[in-house]
């Protein structure tokens, strides 16, 4: 079925689509603002946070193989971390719980720290304490966010990973050229995005990556659940050869849509487990393949985000949903607040 832009213009009222459509421009805001940051040297790196606010540090730690990456989705932050590491703690709002308690112990311990966010206590914190802050503009989603995340995260990692910073800024030409042909105007003919919207409608999508596409498997499975409000699960080659495809074996396929991330860079030795995959459930389940090109592993992996974002809107606007309200997420930090209340036990107000 095709999505007009009078739809996507009735259906998402919030105009997230319209936030995703500034993808390649939110990347360069993202390492314009990271300029900013005087920081010294470090080893390795963790990145705080949850949900849309954490996903940069998954992607970077997909990208990144010169330092130690680490992502910390936790309360507590590990024992290990001290002076060597640069901790960036990122909460969009600037008051998640998990976070903001992970950012506490940090102080304590006088890590390296940058802090991202949009205001909230995270800011007053910094300010209290004197931290580098990396302001991220009010108005978005936090999930519609992560290209400033990232941007800035490349930004940061240009001193100890310049490699990486440079090939990011490399990709925003292609990056801008792809977003082009995923728009509303492109005719579902032409637009990848809407192609896998439709694919994905009344089936329980499970996707697959490897490599640089694991945190992109991650990300598009989230996608659909905060946007188009659907369940999605995800796992990654090789391990999955290990476990998950037993579990498939079992026999219930119904409902069941398999999408497989594709790098064209992959070597031999996943191209085979995937072609051993399809071999085994060819007749069983349904089985897309998305291959992605580029110039570069950092423009492929940012390519697949952009496919999956996109496409979980469209996925939205198809089953009439606005893509924006996250009403179950607004019903677990209100119970929490109400129930526990523990920043304030832990003397962060």
């Amino acid at each position: 079925m095709e999505v007009s832009p009078e739809e996507v213009k009735n259906i998402d009222k919030s105009g997230i689509l319209g936030q995703m459509e500034k993808f390649a421009d939110d990347l360069r805001r993202g390492l314009e603002l990271s300029e900013k940051v005087e920081i010294g040297s470090f080893r390795a790196l963790i990145v705080c946070g949850m949900g849309g606010s954490a996903i940069a540090g998954d992607v970077v730690s997909d990208l990144v193989s010169e330092i130690p990456v680490l992502v910390n989705r936790d309360y507590e932050l590990p024992s290990f971390v001290g002076e060597e590491w640069l901790l960036v703690a990122i909460s969009y709002s600037g008051n998640t719980e998990e976070t903001l308690s992970a950012l506490s112990q940090a102080i304590k311990r006088e890590c390296s720290i940058v802090c991202m966010t949009s205001g909230g206590l995270m800011e007053k914190l910094c300010e209290r304490h004197g931290l580098p802050l990396i302001p991220l503009p009010k108005g978005y989603q936090p999930r519609a966010a992560f290209p400033i995340m990232l941007g800035a995260l490349a930004g940061l990692l240009s001193g100890e990973v310049p490699r990486f910073a440079q090939s990011v800024r490399d990709s925003l030409g292609e990056l801008d050229r792809y977003v082009e042909s995923l728009k509303p105007h492109v005719p579902l003919s032409e637009n990848p995005a809407k192609l896998l919207a439709n694919e994905l409608i009344g089936k329980v999508p499970i996707i697959y990556g490897a490599r640089n596409m694991r945190s992109v498997a991650y990300r598009m499975r989230t996608q659909l659940n905060e946007n188009a409000k659907m369940l999605a699960f995800h796992h990654v080659f090789p391990e999955l050869d290990h476990n998950e495809i037993v579990g498939l074996s079992g026999g219930i396929f119904e409902g069941l849509k398999v999408v497989v991330l594709l790098d064209e860079g992959y070597p031999e030795t996943i191209r085979t487990r995937v072609e051993a995959f399809k071999e085994l459930f060819r007749d069983k389940v349904p089985i897309t393949e998305l291959v992605f090109r580029g110039s570069s592993e950092e423009a492929r992996t940012l390519k697949a985000i952009c496919l999956g974002d996109f496409a979980s809107v469209y996925a939205a606007i198809l089953r009439g949903i606005d893509p924006t309200p996250v009403e179950a997420i607004a019903f677990t930090k209100k119970y929490l607040k109400e129930k526990l209340d523990y920043l304030r036990k832990i003397g962060i107000s």
